[in-house]
Order: C-alpha cells, then sequence, then structure tokens
C-alpha cells in the first residue's frame, strides 16, 4: 500500500523535483523571471540561499508552515504565509527547504504550485563548504563537518521516496556520549549545565556499553558520537570508551570535545590514533592551560584534531516563562541548534543536553514522553519509539525553563568561572 507522501511525490513528478539538471533549472528561472520561493524556514533554508547566491539568483521570498514565524525575520527576509504562493502560482519556483517534505507538499498540492524542486540537486552541484551562510549579519555557528551532515541528512530523507535507500532507515545526526559530570573548569555559563553538579559522578561503563550496543543495533547510522562530559579526559580510562565506540560499522566519526586542560598520554592517547577520532579542542585562552601542548602531542602523533575559539550564546541558566504559549515552544525547539543532538546520560536517551541534565539534576518536572529508558524496551519497540522521538518530537518539557538555544540568542562572555557550584533554583512545586 502506497502512504500519502508517495500518493504526493507521484503526482509530482519525483525524478523532475529531485533529480534535475541545476544548470537548466537556473537558465529558466533566469529567463523567464520567476519569482524563487524557499519553503522552509531552516539550515537547508540558509544553505539554499547560499547555492542561488552562487549562480545569481535572487530569492525573492521565505516561506513557512508556522503561523508563530509569520512576519518575523529570518536571514534578512520576513517570513511570509504559504498563501503568497497564490500570487501567481504559474510564475514561482519553489525550493522545499525541509529535511521532513510531506507536509511542504501536501500544501502546495492545494495551492497548486506547478514549479517544485528538492534541493537535492542544487546542493550537489556546489562546494557547500566554499560558500558564506551569513546574511543580515546573523553569524552562523556551524562546522563544515555539520553542514556536511545536515546536507546528507536532507539528502537522505529525500532519496526514501526515490526508492535508493530503505523507506524506513534511520540515520542520526549525532549522540552526546556522556561520560563524566566533572569538568576541570567550572563555566558558570554552561549550557550543558556542569556548573551546578556538586555531588559530579562517571558513567558505570558497563550500563554505558549496554544501552550503546542497544541503540547501534537498532538504527541504521549515525553521522557523529560525541565523547564528552564535564571533561572527558578527567576519565582516566577513557581509552577504554573510544575503543569500544570505533568498532560500530554504521558510527561515522566518534569526536572527542575537551577544553584544553588536560593532555591525555599512554593507552588513551594512543585510542586517538584510530581514523575514526577527531579531537575537538575548544580554546580558552588562559583557562585552557594545556592548549598548546595538547596540540602539539596531537600532531606528533598524527591524531586528527579540530581548533576553535567557541562562541557562547545566554543559555547555560534555567528560566521558567509560564506564559510560553505551545506554538513559542514549539517554535523554540525548531529553531534550537541542538533539536538533532540526542544525549546519552546514564542508561537514557534524552533528546538534548539541556533537557538531559535538568533532568538528571531534578530541575525540571519529570515528563517519561521527553526521555527513553533504553533498557525498558525490547529492540523492535526502540527503532519505533526512537523514530518517533528523533523526527516527530514538537518540543520538550525543558524548553520552558531553558532560555534558547539558537543563533539569534545573545552571545555573552565565554568561560566565566565560579568557585562553587551553583544552586539548583526550585522552579516548580
Amino acid at each position: 500500500m502506497s502512504s500519502d507522501n508517495e500518493i504526493l511525490w507521484k503526482e509530482y513528478n519525483l525524478n523532475d523535483i529531485v533529480f534535475y539538471d541545476v544548470l537548466w533549472l537556473i537558465e529558466r528561472i533566469k529567463s523567464s523571471e520567476m519569482e524563487v520561493v524557499l519553503f522552509g524556514a531552516s539550515a537547508e533554508a540558509r544553505y539554499a540561499l547560499a547555492v542561488l547566491k552562487y549562480y545569481d539568483v535572487d530569492v525573492d521570498y521565505i516561506c513557512d508552515s508556522s503561523f508563530e514565524r509569520h512576519g518575523t525575520i529570518f536571514c534578512g527576509y520576513k517570513l511570509a504565509s504559504p498563501d503568497i504562493l497564490l500570487n501567481d502560482v504559474r510564475n514561482v519556483c519553489v525550493f522545499i527547504c525541509a529535511s521532513y517534505p510531506g507536509p511542504i507538499l501536501s500544501t502546495l498540492r492545494l495551492l497548486e504550485v506547478e514549479c517544485v524542486y528538492s534541493c537535492v540537486s542544487l546542493f550537489s552541484s556546489t562546494d557547500m563548504k566554499s560558500l558564506s551562510y551569513n546574511f543580515d549579519g546573523i553569524r552562523v555557528g556551524k562546522s563544515d563537518r555539520d553542514i556536511e551532515r545536515d546536507v546528507d541528512l536532507y539528502r537522505h530523507e529525500f532519496s526514501k521516496f526515490t526508492n535508493r535507500v530503505s523507506g524506513d532507515g534511520l540515520r542520526l545526526h549525532a549522540i552526546d556520549v556522556v561520560i563524566t559530570e566533572s569538568c576541570s573548569m567550572k563555566c558558570k555559563d554552561c549550557s550543558n549545565l556542569m556548573q551546578y553538579y556538586s555531588s559530579p559522578k562517571k558513567a558505570e561503563l558497563t550500563v554505558l556499553y549496554h544501552t550503546l550496543d542497544k541503540i547501534l543495533s537498532v538504527i541504521d547510522y549515525v553521522y557523529e558520537l560525541r565523547v564528552l562530559g564535564g571533561e572527558p579526559f578527567m576519565v582516566k580510562n577513557i581509552n577504554e570508551v573510544i575503543d569500544k565506540l570505533v568498532l560500530y560499522e554504521n558510527v561515522g566519526e566518534v569526536v572527542v570535545y575537551t577544553n584544553g586542560t588536560i593532555v591525555p598520554k599512554g593507552d588513551n592517547l594512543k585510542s586517538l590514533k584510530d581514523k575514526k577520532v577527531l579531537v575537538d579542542i575548544s580554546d580558552y585562552g588562559d583557562l585552557s592551560r594545556n592548549y598548546h601542548k595538547l596540540k602539539d602531542s596531537l600532531e606528533e602523533n598524527g591524531i586528527r584534531y579540530a581548533a576553535k575559539i567557541p562562541r557562547w550564546t545566554d543559555s547555560g541558566k534555567f528560566v521558567h516563562d509560564g506564559d510560553k504559549t505551545e506554538n513559542q515552544l514549539k517554535e523554540m525547539f525548531s529553531n534550537c541548534c541542538v533539536n538533532d543532538v540526542l544525549t546519552l546520560l546514564h542508561g537514557k536517551l534524552y533528546h538534548c543536553p539541556f533537557s538531559a541534565h535538568a533532568a538528571n539534576l531534578k530541575a525540571i518536572p519529570d515528563e517519561p514522553s521527553d526521555v527513553i529508558d533504553i533498557d525498558a524496551l525490547n529492540k523492535d519497540d526502540l527503532r519505533i519509539e526512537l523514530n518517533d522521538f528523533y523526527r516527530k518530537k514538537q518540543y520538550l518539557t525543558a524548553c520552558g525553563y531553558c532560555n534558547g538555544r539558537d543563533f539569534n540568542t545573545p552571545d555573552i562572555e565565554v568561560a566565566i568561572q565560579t568557585k562553587n557550584p551553583l544552586p539548583i533554583p526550585i522552579l516548580f512545586e
């Protein structure tokens, strides 16, 4: 039996929408003076803007299905309702800028828009790493690796409709593998809430391995397993964790996130030499007291690494705005820069690091639908629940206690230290 989405794609001529000659389409747009519309205010829309700019094509409108977002500014554009397409449906070219295209296809069919394309061929035609994604003075906090994964996930979702991959494929962007709550720094604005742990614990490795085995057995692929804490190199036998993670065949990279305070030695250093491993170093100046020693050691041993001066937003504190509407919570979740990064903490899987640590600290109300207890499900049920959890979740209880984590959130000074753990605020009865 065909799904509604499959029927929609057939009505729209699948191959023409997904696989097309980019130069032919660009010439058609320019010669006919068609209006160009991006449907979906998303990372993919930002990428599409950059590629079209490369081809000297101006975008006329960006529209979005969310009523709450209409009239707000995205990349210098005032977001419009899809009804804008009714002005002249035969002289408009729409690019779908969303990873899950079914709802957009439904809307476009109802509006009788004829010229509809995915961005798959558009992205494939260009060196995405060479483009600028800054619009309207807003900086983009995504690395080349993030962009590559976003585009690959987008391509994967569209390829389901071409039968080029399994229709029920489950590919994840990233999983944070939290191996310790301890950190060698105590940043009062840490967005992962390490500043609130007064008695930090390390992961129980037998539990960690059991839950990872189960998760990795029910998904098709994960682009990145992110080893972090706290400071992961505070775990003396971190080599055992890394040696375990690189063995999973359906894992793209194992990335160890560190603040540059500890230089691994012996077996811990040796484990980083695997070709799957990348060490991601945040440079906090004098606070990263072994930054240069760490870089030198990695270079001497031929270990892949990336180093950056981080940008922080005001995302590491608890707030509680009881006046947020459901639509506002949905928009907040949609704009969050980690809404596709799951967090594995003490045998449970959460939808974001704030939700994970806020729940672990008992700082927010318990909400069973915001967490997956890995051990409580068999593999068949886990795959189903994980798929729904990753793809269909619209907001979390934690969103009501978070200050937001998107690239429009105000910048703050990085890594301001506190001598003592911060008290957990009482936000609910």
